[in-house]
């Protein structure tokens, strides 16, 4: 356990010791034995190595962009020296007050409390782990070796998409996406099979529709009314969401968060169509072939949130022909409305234009234009904040992008192009540049 400092007090005592024994001078003698007291002195004393560490967090779940407050309390039993204590924060975890860490002096006394805060605010959603708050204790002289240690406190911490910055999607018209026809119709039809929620019964509702069971758990509780059935009513629209989450949205240069871009633009458009009373379904390509059936109720909106949530990248590379390819039995039946949300910058050009051309083929109903809208997220407005080089190399992406995007444009497909660093999602489809 002892440092290199202890190392060198002792040969520096060796050193002038023998000096001054060969040249026969006392002077340097004496002088030899002040690094030796210092040693031997200074290893009477250890540094703290009881250190106790207890961490309080405001929450363990939040949204994204909101704030964590974090409460760090310390308690030292013995020894003498510098204790160093902090966190090791994620990546997406960026401290907005305070420090997460805190340097103290350890002196002779019995015992030492000492206790820091700070706040962080988290960019990214997901699941994560915050570590275990580590130490480090150091002797007052640098003579012992350091002592490292955690307080064994890991927790893990949920970061969801937000709720409230999806409300304004709630009682607005888009005018850049494609309104249902029948979204106004949708009430009247007939009740189909496909089951909706449970709700309180109402003058008029079908003796058939009360669901029993679900009655006769309410009344142990409370005295109300029956409990009934609903369904979806016929001719409601479907809307049919292809998302991109390939592993290069998220690796690339200029894509830093580029993929929760495309995550918060498909939960904003799920969530306007949703409270439109239109069933909304999606495929993640290039994500492990992952399906949300296509359904409405008052609770599928918070189910969806929390599923993209917890959405990650793959390396998966699958395409979009693949992908509708994979959902074309459901999308000849339904006929949806089609909303690829991607970025054209890090798209294979054949297997999408191949993956609209089968979309295409597809459509019966050939009065409804534009039946399919492309949400293309950019990165320029990121890469042009960068540096000289950067925005030159922007500018030429973007005229390769605009030769692919009128490509598209020709097959009769309607283009929504969102740049993050200089827009907000809500104003590009509320109140964009139609393309």
């Amino acid at each position: 356990m002892v440092g290199k400092e202890s190392s060198e007090l002792l040969w520096s005592f060796i050193a002038l010791f023998l000096l001054g024994f060969f040249l026969l001078n006392p002077i340097l003698i004496y002088v030899s034995l002040i690094p030796l007291l210092t040693m031997f002195f200074g290893l009477m004393f250890d540094q703290p190595k009881n250190v106790k560490v207890e961490r309080l967090l405001s929450k363990r779940s939040l949204t994204v962009g909101g704030v964590l407050e974090v409460s760090v309390k310390i308690s030292i039993q013995d020894g003498v020296g510098k204790v160093i204590v902090y966190d090791d924060l994620p990546e997406c975890f960026k401290v907005v007050e305070g420090s997460n860490r805190i340097v103290v002096w350890k002196s002779l006394r019995r015992k030492l409390k000492a206790s820091f805060s700070y706040k962080v605010k988290c960019l990214k959603r997901g699941s994560y782990i915050l570590p275990a708050t580590k130490w480090v204790s150091e002797h007052p002289l640098g003579l012992k070796k350091r002592i490292w240690g955690d307080g064994k406190n890991s927790i893990r911490i949920s970061v969801y998409l937000n709720l409230s910055t999806l409300e304004i999607f709630k009682s607005r018209y888009a005018v850049n996406l494609p309104s249902p026809p029948t979204m106004r119709i949708s009430r009247i039809g007939h009740p189909s099979t496909d089951f909706k929620d449970i709700r309180r019964y109402v003058f008029g509702d079908s003796v058939k529709s009360i669901n029993w069971k679900a009655t006769a758990r309410r009344l142990l509780t409370v005295l109300d009314l029956p409990l009934v059935n609903e369904y979806e009513r016929e001719g409601k629209e479907t809307v049919w969401i292809f998302l991109n989450a390939s592993k290069d949205l998220e690796s690339s240069s200029g894509f830093k968060d580029m993929f929760e871009h495309l995550v918060t633009a498909a939960a904003s458009i799920a969530f306007y169509y949703l409270n439109k009373n239109c069933r909304v379904g999606m495929y993640i390509y290039n994500g492990g072939k992952q399906v949300i059936q296509p359904s409405y109720s008052k609770r599928r909106i918070r189910d969806l949130v929390r599923k993209l949530s917890n959405l990650e990248t793959y390396s998966e590379v699958e395409g979009l022909d693949n992908a509708v390819k994979r959902c074309k039995l459901f999308l000849c039946k339904h006929t949806p409305l089609y909303i690829i949300v991607t970025s054209l910058y890090k798209e294979d050009h054949k297997s999408f234009f191949s993956g609209l051309r089968d979309i295409l083929t597809t459509v019966r109903d050939a009065k409804r234009r534009p039946l399919i809208t492309v949400v293309n997220v950019q990165p320029y407005g990121t890469l042009a904040q960068e540096g000289f080089y950067e925005r030159n190399a922007a500018t030429l992406l973007r005229l390769r992008e605009s030769k692919l995007s009128y490509a598209i444009r020709r097959l009769g497909v309607r283009i929504i192009d969102w740049d993050p660093a200089n827009q907000k999602i809500g104003n590009v489809v509320f109140g964009g540049t139609r393309s």
